[in-house]
């Protein structure tokens, strides 16, 4: 039997009882999660980690959800899936797909 890759994502989101709230119930899940409290720390932690995804609030602060796009194809990133462990970086056509959360408070 071969090794099992557990799948990593960055979670990006300034409110913290949203951002506990998807941790756990992505642990729940058996994925691994990263989490960030703004675009700044994000961006190092999707530079530093090698997420299979990327979920982040659209309202950043530090670095806007732009900023931080743009700056996550600018580096390489190692990212499992269904078919093994790959690397990818600029130029390739390959990114870690992001999740953009949307909200607004009622």
């Amino acid at each position: 039997m071969g090794l099992m890759m557990k799948n990593k994502i960055v979670l990006i989101e300034s409110d913290e009882i949203l951002r506990q709230y998807l941790k756990e119930r992505l642990n729940k899940a058996g994925i691994e999660v990263v989490c960030c409290k703004d675009g700044f720390e994000g961006s190092l932690k999707i530079k530093n980690e090698n997420p299979d995804l990327i979920i982040s609030s659209c309202d950043l602060e530090r670095i806007d959800i732009f900023t931080l796009l743009k700056e996550k194809n600018e580096y390489k990133v190692e990212a499992s899936g269904p078919w093994g462990r790959s690397t990818y970086g600029p130029g390739d056509g390959i990114d870690p797909p992001v999740f953009m959360l949307l909200a607004e408070a009622a």
